[in-house]
C-alpha cells in the first residue's frame, strides 16, 4: 500500500485539511500539541474504524459530523475509501451516509455499515479476516510513538512475549490444550463402549415384545374395520331416508308457505280496510264541521278587498307626502328674517309669519286628521281581506275532504274484492301435513346425529390404531437399526482406539512444535535484520545478529558488543533496522503483501541529540520501503524530506501548510 491523499473534516484539532503524499520520505513538523499525530489516527480511522481508535475521541467536540477520506494505491489500483462520523443523544456513532470506496474512480457496491467498509479494506489489504488488523498495521507499517527503540530496549522475557505475539505461537500451545479435550472425550467412548453388548440384548428383548404387541393391534384393527363397515352402511341407509323425507317436505312446504303467505296477507287486507274505514269517517265528521266554518264567515272575495286595499295605501302615501310638504313650507318660511314673503309676497314681519305659522299648523292638522281616518279604514279593510283568505282556505280543504272520501271509499271496495279472492285461495289442511312431515324428519335427523357420532367415534378409532401401529413398526424397525448398529460399534471401537494413539502421538509432536517455528523465524529474522541493517549502514564496522530470545547483538571482528556501548547512530541504525526486518518477517506470516510504506511517529522520543542528528541520514539509507512518513517536532528531521509540511495550530484549529 502507498498513499496518495488524507482529508479530515472536523477530526480532532482540524476543521478542513487535505494532505497530499508522494514517494519519498514526507516530513511533517510543528510544535507538540499543534496536530500532528492526530492525522495518524484518523488515517487507522479510517482504514480500521472504530478497531483502531474511539469515536468520540476523533470527532471535533462540537462539530454534528467529521469525516475522513483517505486514497491509496494497492496492486496497482487507486482506491479512495471515506468512513464519516455523527454525533446523536447518547454518543458519536458511525455516518452511514459518510461510508463509500472508490476502485480506479468508480463508485463500490457496499452497505453503509461500518464493518461492511473495514471488511473490503481487508481484502483489499490482502489481510487475514482473523487477524487483528490495527496491530498487524502497526507491525508491518507504523511505528508509534516511542516504540521505534523500544523493542530492542525491552528486557528479554518482554521483547520474546511481544514477538512471540506476532508469531501468534500461542495457537500451537491452545491446540496442545483442546486436544487434551478430545482425548479424554474419546476415552469416554471407549468405556461406554463396554455396555454395548448389554444394550444388543436389551434390544433384542425389546424387538421381541414389540413385535408381540403389534399382533394385537393389528387384530384389533381388524374388527373395528369391520364393526365400521357395517355402520357406514347404516349411515348411508339413514342419509336415503332422510333424503327422501326432505323432497316429500319440500313439496308440501311451498304450498304451506304460500297458505301462510296468504293468511299473513287477508290479516293485512283486513287492517287496511279497517284503517280506511275508520279515515273516511273521521275526514266526514272533519267535512262537516269545516262547511259550518265557512257558513258562518261573510266577506267579499279575496281579490276585489285587495283592490280595495291598494287603493287606501295609495292614499295614505299621499297623505303622508302632503304633510311633509307642509312642514317643509313652513320651516323654509320661519328660517327667513326679513325679505319678502314667498306665499303671499308682503314685506315679512313678526306678525305675519306668526299669522302664517297659524295657518300651517292649521293645514297640518287637517291632513293628519285624514290619515288617521284613511289609516283606520285600512285597519278594518285588512280584517275584511283575512277573513275572506280564511273562507278561501276551507274551502279549498272541503274540497281536499270531498276528494279523500271519494277515493278511500273505492280503495275500500277494491281491498274487499281482493279479501274475497285471498281466502279462496287458502288450502286445507296442508299446515297438519307439513307440521307431520316436519316431525318425521326430526326424528330422522337424530337417527342421522347418532349413527354419524358412533361412526365419527369409530373412524377415530381406527385411526389411531392405524397410527399407533405405524409407530410400533417404526419403533420395530428403530430397534433392529440399533441391533445393527451395536454389532458395527466393535469395528468402529478398534478404529477409535487406533485414533486415540495416533492423536496422543501427536499431541506431543505439538507441544514442541513451538520451538521448531520459532527457530525458523529466528533464522529468517536474522537474514532479513542484517540485510535491512547492511542497506542503512553500508560502511559500517558492525555487522548485527538476533540471539535466540530475539535480542539484537552487534559484532565487531568478531567479538560481540552490546547494543547501549554503540554510539547514538548506531543504535538509530540497529533500532530502525531491527523495526523493518520485523515489519516484513510479519508479513510474510500472515501472508500479506509486504508493507511499501513506514509510518514514523515521534521517532525521536527517547534519543539524544546525538541520535537524532544522524537519524535523516539513517532514513536517507532506507531503499527497501518506497515511501516514509515521519511526523516529528525535530526541525533536524528536515533535512531527510523530500516534502515538508508544517502544522500549526490557532485557536484550537489545525493547519497544515507546505514548506
Amino acid at each position: 500500500m502507498r498513499l496518495r491523499r488524507i482529508r479530515l473534516e472536523n477530526i480532532r484539532s482540524h476543521v478542513r485539511t487535505e494532505i497530499n503524499l508522494e514517494t519519498g520520505i514526507t516530513v511533517l513538523t510543528g510544535r507538540t500539541g499543534s496536530g500532528k499525530s492526530s492525522i495518524l489516527m484518523a488515517l487507522e480511522y479510517a482504514l480500521f474504524g472504530s478497531q483502531g481508535v474511539n469515536n468520540s475521541m476523533i470527532l471535533r467536540r462540537g462539530a454534528q459530523k467529521g469525516r475522513v477520506e483517505v486514497e491509496f494505491e494497492e496492486q496497482g489500483h487507486v482506491y479512495t475509501i471515506s468512513r464519516g462520523l455523527k454525533r446523536i443523544k447518547d454518543g458519536v456513532r458511525t455516518d452511514p451516509n459518510a461510508i463509500s470506496v472508490k476502485k480506479d474512480n468508480v463508485e463500490q457496491n457496499i452497505m453503509g455499515r461500518d464493518s461492511d467498509l473495514t471488511e473490503y479494506v481487508l481484502n483489499t489489504l490482502n489481510y487475514p479476516r482473523d487477524s487483528k488488523a490495527v496491530k498487524l498495521f502497526e507491525v508491518t507499517s507504523y511505528s508509534k510513538q516511542d516504540e521505534l527503540r523500544a523493542i530492542i530496549q525491552m528486557t528479554p522475557q518482554a521483547r520474546q512475549d511481544y514477538i512471540d505475539g506476532i508469531l501468534q505461537l500461542s495457537r500451537y500451545q491452545n491446540t496442545w490444550k483442546n486436544m487434551k479435550g478430545i482425548i479424554d472425550r474419546m476415552k469416554g467412548v471407549l468405556e461406554s463402549a463396554k455396555e454395548a453388548v448389554e444394550d444388543m440384548n436389551r434390544a433384542r428383548e425389546e424387538a421381541i415384545e414389540k413385535q408381540k404387541s403389534l399382533s394385537e393391534k393389528e387384530s384389533k384393527l381388524k374388527q373395528s374395520k369391520e364393526k365400521l363397515s357395517k355402520l357406514r352402511n347404516q349411515l348411508n341407509n339413514v342419509k336415503k331416508e332422510k333424503l327422501s323425507k326432505e323432497k316429500e317436505l319440500s313439496a308440501v312446504e311451498k304450498k304451506y308457505r304460500e297458505s301462510i303467505s296468504t293468511k299473513s296477507s287477508i290479516e293485512q287486507v283486513k287492517k287496511e280496510i279497517e284503517s280506511l274505514k275508520s279515515s273516511i269517517e273521521e275526514e266526514k265528521k272533519e267535512l262537516e264541521s269545516k262547511k259550518k266554518m265557512y257558513d258562518s264567515i261573510e266577506a267579499k272575495d279575496v281579490e276585489s278587498t285587495q283592490k280595495e286595499l291598494g287603493e287606501i295605501d295609495g292614499l295614505i302615501t299621499s297623505l303622508k307626502t302632503k304633510v311633509k310638504n307642509l312642514q317643509k313650507e313652513l320651516e323654509d318660511i320661519l328660517s327667513l328674517k326679513v325679505g319678502v314673503c314667498p306665499k303671499c309676497k308682503q314685506k315679512i314681519t313678526k306678525d305675519h309669519l306668526k299669522t302664517l305659522e297659524t295657518a300651517y299648523k292649521e293645514d297640518i292638522s287637517k291632513v293628519e286628521n285624514e290619515l288617521k281616518k284613511m289609516e283606520d279604514k285600512k285597519s278594518e279593510k285588512e280584517k275584511e281581506l283575512k277573513a275572506a283568505k280564511d273562507k278561501y282556505e276551507i274551502g279549498k280543504q272541503i274540497t281536499l275532504l270531498e276528494h279523500s272520501i271519494k277515493e278511500k271509499s273505492k280503495q275500500v271496495k277494491n281491498k274487499e274484492k281482493l279479501l274475497a279472492g285471498l281466502k279462496s285461495k287458502v288450502a286445507p289442511h296442508v299446515e297438519e301435513q307439513y307440521i307431520k312431515l316436519k316431525r318425521e324428519l326430526d326424528e330422522i335427523n337424530s337417527r342421522l346425529v347418532r349413527v354419524s357420532s358412533e361412526n365419527s367415534s369409530l373412524e377415530k378409532e381406527v385411526m389411531m390404531l392405524e397410527k399407533d401401529i405405524e409407530e410400533t413398526k417404526r419403533d420395530i424397525e428403530s430397534v433392529m437399526n440399533r441391533i445393527k448398529d451395536l454389532e458395527k460399534r466393535n469395528e468402529r471401537i478398534k478404529r477409535t482406539e487406533e485414533m486415540m494413539t495416533l492423536l496422543v502421538r501427536m499431541r506431543e509432536d505439538i507441544r514442541n512444535i513451538r520451538n521448531v517455528v520459532r527457530k525458523r523465524f529466528i533464522d529468517a529474522f536474522r537474514v532479513e535484520f542484517e540485510k535491512q541493517f547492511e542497506a542503512i549502514r553500508p560502511e559500517e564496522e558492525y555487522v548485527v545478529d538476533i540471539s535466540n530470545d530475539y535480542e539484537p547483538v552487534a559484532y565487531a571482528n568478531n567479538v560481540s558488543t552490546p547494543i547501549n556501548h554503540l554510539s547514538g547512530g548506531e543504535k538509530t541504525s540497529v533500532a530502525l533496522a531491527y523495526r523493518l526486518a520485523l515489519a516484513k518477517i510479519a508479513a510474510q506470516i500472515a501472508s500479506v503483501t509486504p508493507s511499501e510504506i513506514l509510518i514514523l511517529d515521534e521517532p525521536t522520543v527517547g534519543l539524544d541529540k546525538e541520535d537524532i542528528k544522524v537519524l535523516p541520514s539513517v532514513l536517507r539509507n532506507i531503499k527497501t520501503i518506497p515511501q516514509v512518513i515521519v511526523v516529528t517536532h525535530e526541525d533536524v528531521l528536515k533535512e531527510a524530506a523530500d516534502v515538508r509540511y508544517v502544522i500549526t495550530k490557532k485557536g484550537g484549529v489545525s493547519s497544515v501548510n507546505l514548506e
